[in-house]
């Protein structure tokens, strides 16, 4: 037994005590599980290597995401940066993304290879090496994740945790092409176990223990400067320690050159750690110190800013509630790992008390922090809460260890600690399902707490990062639409045009086309076949059971029943042949032509909408109506729409319905100009004060509106004050 206990790491809870009849009993079953037996090591081992094949394997599966084209660029010019000893600043130059904040951890190498291997961003093996580096890195995260309750409670634990991680969707699904965030999180996660080895023994720590931390840190900077954050962590929990240790071993850190030492090494490692992420970011190396504190404050505020559909509604990403993270969380984390950390919550004291202290303490702390942090600081958070990915490792470990200890707790009843295990088994067995079935994209899964992806869809994002476009092309292929040889071009509409464009460039030499578009002008330019996303569609339009257009819609790529990705022929150029009218005047070639379209598709919302307003041109104002309608059964959010609706009824002089529609309009978008100007014209006969407030409204939505100034000098005329009536009515005329 003595022998036994020279092998268990010192922890800061180690008294002189006799420990208690029941924690001998549980240290017991860890001391088994750490190494007494290595059954389940080797079980955990082989798990491991199986789990890291078939990551590579799948992640051949997988898509282009829709970052890929900054990434790819970005990782290209590095190479030659670096080959040109700095003189190839071209890293420097996109206009269009200041990609360089990012470090080149990740890009740097990957591009190395493609460009040994003779590989361009146009060849499909390109994208291959990506994928692969890609996914070993997630498996890496996922390793270190197992690696740290290894740490804590033994091998047996370790495979589960292996396996809760693997068969977490979301996050093998980015594991397989997303190259900033699991990066990130890689480096996060093998600094955290570094640390927690570290504060084990920090008067003499290991030196592969120093390097490792090192390394983690190192990575995850070289990744996104938001690494930084990890040198707080060592500061942080050394102090800690040590006064915990100070107290608990007789004074042993009185002496103070111990504690220099201490201190000191974790400068050297934070030094080591930071020079190793400078050399491979070309902007840090420019400026070691004011270049990383620049792009430091860039990432806490995340700049970028896109419309999002978010709990049904569409919506700027800056404007999204607090809530934003903790709702993404609780409906895509499997309901295993989602039940198990929040049991690790409820389980916190008897988990310090079981474990290392400060191992559970820190678990808590580098999950919670940067969480409730981005919530304080309302960060600008975008496509679900993979910006925050980073924690979910250390979500799992607390997860796996909350299971065991639960687990534990059963032991002496083998009905209820069977029942355990399967309970755990049936739980596991969901997601293992979606990943199953689902592959090539798993990260769209949703949790059966919110009704899993069907209930989603609709409300939240799915395919935002557009990696289905791949399959869409597949299946283009697979049923000769498209094909090796052929002599017709054939032109492919998208609104993930990158992604496309990379899947077809080479392989058909040049034969097939490929134009982007947004899905609603998808009239706007010829096309033979389409690939479109559900992404950036509104969340009524997909709710309505309308999206996609179903009579040009000829195969889906679908997760679960829901489609992704909607892949469209077209059979003819009517409605595109009508907005050439519609350009010239030619109004009743355009009706003409609209009409007949409608006839074969009439599910086209386009052809509709504009049909509405070529009617209402000619004071059709009955085919106007109608159009109107069925163009809002199809998009019931379409603003062009409603407006044309509302002002159908206005010039059939029903003010009571139009102004309900415009009352509508400002409802649903509140900065939309049009329709507070119109819903002042209705209100002008019955209120002219809130048709005033109404018009004010318009050009606060839109300053330079020069409409609503006018509206404005006429409704304060019809007031009684003509001074603010000519200060609008000036102002408008200084407008062009």
């Amino acid at each position: 037994m003595s022998k036994q206990k020279q092998n268990i790491p010192p922890t800061v809870y180690s008294t002189k005590v006799e420990t208690p009849a029941s924690k001998r009993v549980e240290q017991a079953i860890i001391d088994y599980d750490k190494g007494k037996s290595t059954l389940f090591r080797k079980i955990f081992y082989g798990a491991a290597a199986a789990v890291a094949v078939l990551m590579v394997v799948l992640s051949l599966k997988s898509g282009i995401n829709g970052d890929d084209f900054y990434q790819d660029d970005y990782s290209d010019n590095l190479v030659k940066y670096y080959a040109s000893m700095g003189r190839d600043t071209s890293y420097r130059h996109d206009p269009a993304s200041p990609i360089f904040y990012y470090g080149g951890g990740y890009e740097f190498p990957v591009g190395v290879v493609n460009h040994a291997l003779g590989l361009t961003v146009d060849d499909a093996a390109y994208h291959d090496v990506r994928h692969v580096f890609n996914a070993l890195l997630g498996f890496l995260a996922m390793l270190f994740t197992a690696l740290i309750v290894s740490e804590l409670a033994g091998w047996r634990a370790a495979l589960i945790t292996l396996l809760l991680a693997f068969l977490s969707p979301r996050f093998l699904g980015d594991s397989f092409m997303n190259p900033k965030d699991i990066p990130f999180a890689t480096g996060y996660i093998a600094a955290i176990y570094y640390l927690i080895l570290y504060l084990k023994n920090i008067v003499s720590p290991k030196r592969s223990t120093l390097v490792g931390l090192a390394l983690g840190i190192g990575f995850a900077m070289s990744v996104r400067v938001g690494g930084l954050l990890l040198i707080a962590y060592l500061f942080l929990f050394l102090a800690i320690q040590l006064y915990l240790q100070k107290r608990s071993t007789g004074g042993i850190f009185k002496d103070i050159n111990l504690t220099k030492k201490a201190l000191l090494t974790a400068v050297g490692v934070s030094a080591a750690a930071y020079v190793f992420a400078i050399l491979f970011w070309p902007y840090g190396l420019a400026n070691p110190i004011k270049n990383p504190l620049k792009a430091l404050a860039e990432f806490s505020k995340f700049s970028v800013n896109i419309r999002l559909l978010f709990m049904g509604e569409n919506n700027m990403s800056d404007t999204m509630g607090w809530d934003y993270p903790l709702q993404w969380i609780g409906r895509t984390v499997p309901i295993a790992v989602l039940v198990g950390f929040l049991g690790s919550i409820v389980l916190i004291t008897k988990l310090l008390r079981r474990f290392s202290g400060i191992s559970i303490f820190v678990l808590f702390f580098v999950t919670f922090f940067p969480l409730f942090y981005i919530i304080y600081k309302k960060s600008n958070l975008y496509d679900s809460w993979r910006h925050l990915i980073f924690i979910y490792p250390t979500m799992v470990a607390l997860a796996a260890l909350a299971w065991v200890t639960i687990e534990n707790s059963l032991s002496k009843n083998k009905f209820a600690s069977y029942s355990f295990i399967g309970l755990l088994a049936l739980l596991s067995f969901e997601p293992a399902y979606f990943i199953a079935t689902n592959s090539a994209y798993p990260y769209v899964y949703f949790n059966p707490l919110g009704g899993g992806i069907k209930k989603a869809f609709g409300n939240f994002e799915t395919d935002y990062w557009g990696v289905s476009c791949r399959q869409g092309v597949e299946w283009l292929d697979k049923q000769g639409f498209i094909k090796e040889n052929m002599t017709d071009t054939v032109t492919i509409m998208t609104n993930f045009g990158y992604n496309v464009e990379k899947y077809v460039k080479k392989k058909y030499g040049g034969k097939v086309r490929t134009v982007y578009s947004k899905y609603d002008r998808r009239y706007e330019q010829k096309w033979d076949y389409a690939l479109f996303q559900s992404r950036f569609s509104a969340g009524s339009h997909l709710r309505n059971g309308t999206w996609p257009e179903r009579s040009r819609t000829i195969h889906t790529i679908d997760a679960a029943g829901v489609p992704l990705l909607a892949v469209m022929k077209n059979t003819n150029n009517l409605t595109l042949q009508a907005e050439a009218f519609v350009k010239k005047q030619q109004l009743d070639s355009a009706a003409v032509l609209l009409r007949e379209e409608i006839k074969n598709h009439a599910d086209n919302d386009i052809a509709w909408n504009t049909l509405s307003s070529v009617a209402l041109s000619q004071n059709n104002i009955e085919e106007a109506k109608i159009a109107a309608e069925n163009t809002l059964k199809l998009t019931p959010e379409n603003m062009s729409a409603m407006g044309i609706l509302g002002m159908s009824y206005l010039r059939a002089n029903d003010v009571s319905n139009a102004q309900a529609t415009f009352q509508k309009m400002v409802k649903l978008q509140p900065d939309y100009a049009v329709g507070h100007y119109y819903l002042a014209v209705t209100q002008q006969n019955t209120d002219i004060n809130l048709a005033i407030k109404s018009a004010q409204k318009s050009i606060q939505a839109s300053p330079s509106f020069k409409a609503g100034y006018e509206l404005l000098a006429t409704l304060y005329e019809k007031a009684g004050n003509p001074t603010s009536a000519a200060q609008y009515r000036e102002a408008a005329t200084r407008m062009k």
